[in-house]
């Protein structure tokens, strides 16, 4: 448990550890074990997946058998009656496997999934992404071949199953075939054997990813190394200066897994970094949770601070301290490695590409100020594909993800070393219509060249968006002209909106009438049946704590309220229920008072 979840506890350490055994079988199933065997499964799967054939071995250990015998029994039986070949794709077919783990993970632990932001990436995205990097490998690094040239070291850094990592395969070895002859495929697969990286946390999608990966390659003849491939089982923002434990001899197998993940963080130079990194706001930092809010990324080790402090303090500086919380989500840490890895690492000597598709929120945020800076300090070029998406308010837009928050790609480069302050070329465009018309206009660019790109503002810390169609731009911000805003105010929990005032009044006696009243109430954090807090409208009133009260308490204030654009609701203003009250606005509101409701803030005139 120590060794691969060191912070888990030990119900998330035996979740993990089941679907690790599920997935070990299926993929010694899939290569022609007959899984009833523990010991044959373990056998086929020991000489190129050491960390899954070691989970398996764990469970010949007749003390282990017999606290779980039946429940593996079961399983073994179910995934031995599957014929092996029903497991692998016919050419041309479908991956069973694409769909697999979304799928999985949305019924089995639906709440994992959404925290995590497991969510299958749309070939088309992938497809793009990975032909839009083989033209600069080949046009402007000089790497003929691309993806299977010595020293094109590619990783993903969140690799789900392995979609972009399938995708290159794919891609690569159909331009050998087309370039070079049939006869040159094995050659190509040996090649990207070497060259290809995966980390992935979650234990589901990695054994899924050393599923694809081992089968995609082996059926193009190439061999498998000893050592095993390079997929990893690792959390990438982890310090990459730790020092593994030296575990005992039976563990040792585990251990060289986390000890490879380590040397390709801290002694390989990477020169392609892509993939779709995990979007999700988290917990606030504490000093046990450090690996599931930025890890070393964030909170630094003892060698040093956090480099997201290069995000951090551009923005602080600038005078947008106060957003600097839309600045910790796991995307932007994620962009920060990576940045790190292939542009600014001891081992990154000069050229580099990073292409991401994530939330789009760094485009234009005030947060993501010092991002955008970055960007434009070490690169030397950066592509921007909004893809849109935005999938709340009154303008709803189509998404490629099955989310409501926009995404876009960006394709950052550089040839050589970066000259000091020259700032990157930055392009923009946009791609529109519903969601199949968006993939399908992914689907079909084969070259940068094929886009229609419009120029962006050349500041440090601008835009990456286009405003130059129009005198648009050229006008007075609005928050120039109305200098006050404040975020509005944020319940955290919805129930206490509503659109009529008879719906609150029945939702507040069910609250009170609930023999749980905490879980009716959805407690989080900062709210709690416990807690008391100051009334809204009179600050010295102290409000008794929800638990406290009896079951005719009478109802609190309800007002108007503006839950969205043109969406006019009432709001049980009680200030035990919501979390964020923004006692500002309260005190300035007024029969009198003009509010200009804005997209990310409240301008109050």
């Amino acid at each position: 448990m120590k060794l691969l979840f060191p912070e888990a506890t030990e119900r998330q350490f035996a979740d993990a550890y089941a679907q690790t055994i599920i997935f070990a079988l299926l993929l010694a199933r899939m290569e022609g074990s007959g899984v009833l065997d523990l010991k044959d499964a373990y056998r086929i799967l020991e000489s190129h997946h050491l960390l899954l054939s070691r989970a398996l071995q764990f469970l010949t250990d007749p003390m282990a058998l017999k606290e779980i015998d039946s429940s593996l029994s079961l399983a073994q039986r179910i995934i031995n009656e599957i014929p092996s070949e029903t497991l692998a794709a016919d050419e041309g077919a479908e991956d069973p496997w694409l769909f697999f783990y979304e799928y999985f993970l949305s019924k089995y632990d639906p709440k994992l999934r959404k925290k995590w932001g497991v969510y299958y990436t749309p070939i088309e995205v992938v497809r793009c992404q990975v032909r839009l990097v083989d033209e600069i490998l080949k046009n402007e690094f000089g790497k003929n071949m691309g993806f299977i040239e010595p020293g094109v070291i590619t990783l993903d850094p969140a690799l789900g199953t392995g979609t972009y990592l399938l995708g290159i395969i794919e891609h690569a070895l159909k331009r050998v075939e087309a370039e070079e002859g049939p006869g040159a495929v094995k050659g190509g697969a040996r090649a990207l054997v070497n060259n290809l990286h995966g980390f992935e946390w979650m234990v589901g999608p990695y054994a899924v990813s050393q599923l694809r990966f081992s089968r995609a390659l082996t059926s193009k003849g190439a061999s498998l190394p000893p050592a095993g491939i390079g997929i990893y089982l690792t959390n990438t923002l982890e310090s990459p200066h730790i020092q593994p434990l030296a575990p005992p001899l039976f563990h040792k197998p585990i251990a060289q897994e986390h000890e490879r993940a380590l040397k390709v963080k801290d002694a390989e130079h990477v020169l392609v970094c892509l993939g779709n990194p995990p979007y999700g706001r988290h917990a606030a930092a504490q000093e046990m949770n450090h690996a599931i809010t930025g890890g070393w990324v964030r909170h630094g080790d003892e060698k040093g601070p956090g480099i997201l402090k290069d995000f951090i303090e551009p923005a602080r500086s600038a005078g947008h301290g106060i957003h600097l919380k839309n600045l910790y989500n796991q995307y932007v840490y994620f962009v920060r490695w990576a940045l790190w890895k292939v542009f600014e690492h001891r081992t990154a000597v000069g050229p580099g590409i990073v292409t991401f598709i994530t939330a789009s929120s760094y485009l234009e945020g005030d947060a993501f100020v010092g991002l955008r800076e970055h960007l434009r300090r070490i690169c030397d070029r950066i592509d921007i594909i909004d893809l849109g998406g935005e999938g709340r308010g009154t303008r709803k837009d189509e998404n490629v993800f099955a989310i409501q928050t926009p995404v876009a790609i960006f394709v950052a480069w550089r040839k050589g070393k970066k000259q000091d302050g020259k700032s990157a070329r930055v392009r923009y465009t946009k791609i529109e219509g519903n969601r199949e018309e968006k993939l399908r206009i992914l689907d079909g660019i084969k070259s940068s060249r094929s886009l229609k790109w419009y120029g962006v503002p050349d500041d440090w810390q601008a835009t990456f968006r286009n405003t130059l169609y129009s005198q648009f731009a050229l006008w007075p911000l609005l928050t120039d002209l109305f200098p006050w805003q404040n975020n509005g105010v944020q319940c955290k929990r919805t129930w206490p909106i509503a659109p009529s005032r008879a719906v609150l009044e029945s939702r507040w006696k069910e609250l009170l009438r609930s023999p749980d009243r905490a879980k009716a109430m959805r407690e989080s954090g900062d709210r709690s049946i416990s807690l008391s807090q100051a009334d809204l409208f009179d600050p010295k009133k102290t409000l008794l704590a929800i638990e406290k009260l009896s079951e005719n308490e009478t109802l609190g204030n309800i007002i108007r309220y503006s839950y969205r654009s043109f969406d006019r609701q009432y709001l049980l203003a009680d200030n035990r229920l919501i979390s964020r009250p923004r006692p500002a606005l309260w005190e300035t509101h007024g029969s009198r008072q003009v509010y200009l409701n804005c997209l990310f803030s409240i301008c109050i005139a």
